[in-house]
């Protein structure tokens, strides 16, 4: 009877933790309560510590390898435009510009429609800042002014010039001549079998004695001295091959001739 009682006793005691898993997974049941080894299915047993980790990282890698397929998938533009300085062109007239812009070019990478991305950064240099705040508080308003943002669109500017994507500039005369002064720009002489009459120098255009600037009504906001001119090819974009920047580069150079070469449509008197 003691024999029984006890047995009966050893039956009462509540199974382990490892023993319910253990019967869970079809292992043996623990030899010592819950320190025992577990001898589950490996799988199964990593599965259960690490099954949330598992999920998030193949959800992330998952969702990486989306992306990368997007962006290998997406077709690129076919040229690259920057303007910087103190005009400003909103969405619509930038669109309008790039829509103009695609007139008179081809399809340059060939994949069946004319992309033209053109960057928009308004910067004002000090001088321009006093003259736009003596202007406003002669009509006796207050100047406000985004000194942030203006500074984040110099920092951007520069950063486009070093490793962007973009080679036709427009830019404000203070900023083609920090362009020029570091040997980042194309000399004309290499485009042109003549200096064109619209050139201010031997690497820029005056953009607004172009007729392709006057056909075109957004160009109008961008004040009179912008400057257009041809970045050489960057050092940067040799990191996606040579042969694919001289490409990229000989297709800016034919939109560049194809701006200086448009001519206004004149009416017979």
């Amino acid at each position: 009877m003691a024999d029984e009682k006890k047995t009966e006793e050893v039956n009462d005691i509540p199974e382990s933790v490892a023993a319910r898993r253990l019967k869970a997974l079809g292992g043996d049941t623990p030899t010592e309560g819950d320190t025992a080894v577990v001898k589950g299915n490996f799988l199964e047993n990593f599965w259960y510590h690490h099954k949330w980790k598992t999920i998030i990282i193949t959800a992330s890698l998952f969702l990486l390898l989306i992306c990368t397929l997007q962006m290998c998938t997406q077709n690129s533009y076919d040229v690259y435009l920057m303007y910087a300085g103190p005009g400003y062109l909103t969405v619509n007239e930038t669109r309008t510009a790039q829509d103009a812009i695609k007139q008179i070019m081809p399809d340059y990478n060939e994949d069946g429609t004319r992309g033209v991305m053109l960057s928009v950064y308004n910067y004002l240099n000090p001088d321009e800042i006093a003259e736009r705040k003596a202007a406003v508080e002669a009509e006796g308003l207050e100047f406000a002014f985004d000194y942030t943002q203006n500074t984040s669109a110099l920092e951007r500017f520069e950063m486009e010039v070093v490793a962007g994507e973009s080679v036709i500039y427009l830019l404000t005369p203070e900023l083609y001549e920090s362009v020029k002064a570091a040997g980042g720009l194309v000399e004309l002489a290499e485009i042109f079998d003549e200096l064109p009459n619209t050139a201010i120098d031997e690497y820029g255009i005056r953009f607004a004695d172009t007729d392709f600037a006057k056909a075109v009504s957004v160009f109008s906001y961008l004040p009179e001295d912008t400057v257009l001119c041809i970045r050489q090819t960057s050092t940067m974009s040799f990191f996606k091959g040579q042969k694919r920047a001289e490409e990229k580069q000989a297709w800016h150079t034919d939109l560049f001739r194809q701006i200086l070469a448009f001519e206004l449509e004149t009416t017979e008197q």
